[in-house]
């Protein structure tokens, strides 16, 4: 059995209408997918797979740090 390490960094920016930057949020998360033929993965299949649950993870850390700051942006958005 082998398996699929992805590491992956997101950045997300919040900018105003006039594109002046609110926020910035950073994430980072690493996903190891084991595989195995009963697992029914191929490497390629499994490369997929732990990309994309890397960046579910991080978007997800994102969301967070963001639900956190809501009324720090929306002040400074004017809402």
């Amino acid at each position: 059995m082998s398996g699929i390490k992805t590491a992956m960094d997101i950045e997300v920016e919040i900018y105003d209408l006039d594109e002046n930057l609110i926020a910035r949020y950073n994430a980072t998360c690493e996903r190891k997918l084991h595989v195995a033929f009963y697992h029914g993965y191929n490497k390629d299949d499994a490369r997929r797979k732990s990309n994309l649950d890397a960046f579910k993870c991080a978007m997800n850390d994102i969301k967070n740090q963001i639900l956190q700051d809501v009324h720090a942006i929306k002040k400074k958005l004017g809402e």
